[in-house]
């Protein structure tokens, strides 16, 4: 139990949930300021200002959905602030891997209970080196990534379930399968291959689709699946296999610390957000730790 006292970041996506993560951190806010909790409150914008300047923090609670958690990665690993996503997005995939939720009480308990734990995150770059991207959920190429590729194109604001439908349905037309190469630790599995590729570090995926069911975010391994598919209904009842918990005919799992992806001219979606790098040659590698916070 934590005796000094307890200052937390309090910062907000106000576009996630249609306008509800600014109710929900008011609310939060209340009740932690009631307890005795100090808060400093921003915009997601300017995280990085609050992060780097001020008194020393005791978390984040960072309000917002899975994409908002995404773009924060870098920012959260180089503070070493302790996370608790309070989540108000579509998925949440990041707060259900962790126990984290929106309830006032549960988020003042981990505050005053003070525990940790080490979250592993994916570490994505051109396989010659150079800039990076980090995720905390997956990376994937194949289908589910063409859907978000066509959401993205066409959204306008905050999305629900039902954005994804028409997406979804122009996908199944025309799916994104293209060739895909995959090496685990410089061996080749996968060579020139169409299919849906699934690189996890979590074991949440959209529509409780998981394809990597045993993934551990705190082993510094990742798991992988690939599921060869050259039409959209072998992709689809690979996906209602995982749906009942049944692994598809013929998909490949691995698990191993470090991945190189080639794909072909197909999307591919980084923790639910498209992944706008151009590289084809990628390396996926475990690397920790970003701090969170565990529930009481």
């Amino acid at each position: 139990m934590r005796d000094a006292p307890i200052h937390a970041a309090l910062v907000v996506n106000p576009a996630s949930g249609k306008g509800r993560a600014a109710r929900v951190a008011d609310a939060l806010e209340s009740h932690l300021r009631a307890a005795g909790v100090e808060i400093s409150r921003a915009h997601v914008d300017a995280m990085d200002t609050l992060l780097g300047s001020g008194p020393p923090l005791t978390a984040v609670l960072l309000v917002g959905g899975d994409g908002t958690v995404h773009h924060a990665l870098a920012a959260l690993r180089r503070a070493g602030v302790p996370l608790w996503h309070v989540p108000t997005g579509t998925e949440n995939l990041i707060a259900r891997e962790l126990g984290h939720s929106a309830r006032p009480e549960s988020v003042l308990a981990a505050l005053r209970a003070g525990r940790t734990r080490a979250l592993d995150l994916i570490e994505i770059s051109p396989a010659s080196g150079g800039s990076r991207t980090l995720a905390a959920i997956m990376l994937s190429v194949g289908p589910d990534a063409g859907v978000v590729a066509r959401l993205e194109a066409s959204r306008s604001g905050p999305i629900t379930h039902a954005s994804y439908l028409r997406p979804a349905l122009a996908e199944a037309f025309a799916p994104a399968l293209a060739p895909i190469s995959l090496w685990a630790e410089g061996r080749c599995i996968v060579e020139s291959r169409p299919g849906w590729l699934v690189v996890a570090n979590m074991r949440s995926f959209g529509a409780r689709i998981n394809p990597c069911p045993d993934a551990d975010p705190s082993d510094r391994v990742l798991d992988a699946m690939f599921l060869p598919a050259a039409s959209t209904a072998r992709v689809l009842l690979g996906m209602a296999c995982l749906r009942a918990g049944l692994t598809p005919p013929g998909a490949l799992r691995l698990r191993a610390r470090e991945f190189t992806l080639l794909r072909g001219a197909c999307p591919a979606q980084v923790d639910g957000e498209v992944f706008a790098e151009p590289w084809s040659l990628v390396t996926l590698r475990a690397v920790g730790e970003l701090s969170v916070l565990a529930p009481a």
